[in-house]
């Protein structure tokens, strides 16, 4: 799969699928930090091992809470569908009737009739990308083959690949929200450039 991706930014033919490739790359390694990819080493130090350990640990904790909380909530709860009709007083209907609602109130300002509306859906490559601050350690393995991945794509197909994007972007050549991958993809790589071997020649 790579491979194929690698071929494809890298080659002039193919300029029809450059803004697509931006966009697998983004879902690929927008959880992934820059420069712990271009840190990994083949031998992981005593320190990687135990606080990766740690955070192992951490979020079994986490997930054993999560789930007990969870049984606690619905514990002895009663369905939605039983929870009966309530009567607002001084509030009329449009029958000039009392209002009534169905689902208890603690205050009135809560009340809402919008809740069961259906909202206009955005198809999914319209919406715009979710700036998501959340990094995720992969394993190892998967960190230094992607570590691998990034170093062939900056020397053989990065320049190429944004010098044409930036190109339609300025063309308006682009669906809605394309520019904000293309300025993710300048982002991550160029903080992995740094922290790997700062090359200018990969500087755009």
């Amino acid at each position: 799969m790579l491979d194929i991706i690698l071929f494809i930014t890298s080659s002039s033919n193919e300029q029809a699928y450059y803004m697509h490739v931006l966009e697998i790359l983004s879902f690929m390694l927008r959880e992934q930090s820059a420069s712990e990819l271009a840190s990994a080493a083949l031998q992981r130090s005593q320190t990687e091992k135990m606080r990766d350990e740690a955070e192992l640990l951490a979020v079994r904790h986490r997930e054993t809470n999560q789930k007990q909380q969870k049984i606690k909530m619905y514990n002895g709860a009663r369905h939605s569908r039983f929870g009966g009709t309530f009567v607002v007083k001084s509030m009329k209907s449009i029958s000039d009737n009392e209002l009534i609602y169905h689902k208890p109130l603690n205050r009135l300002d809560a009340l809402n009739f919008d809740v069961e509306k259906k909202k206009p859906k955005t198809p999914k490559h319209r919406l715009p990308v979710r700036s998501s601050t959340s990094e995720r350690r992969s394993a190892f393995s998967i960190r230094l083959f992607l570590k691998e991945f990034c170093i062939e794509f900056l020397n053989g197909a990065y320049n190429t690949l944004m010098y044409h994007v930036k190109d339609n972007i300025v063309r308006k050549k682009f669906q809605d929200h394309d520019e904000s991958y293309y300025l993710w993809a300048m982002r991550f790589f160029m903080e992995f450039n740094r922290s790997y071997k700062f090359e200018v020649k990969l500087v755009r």
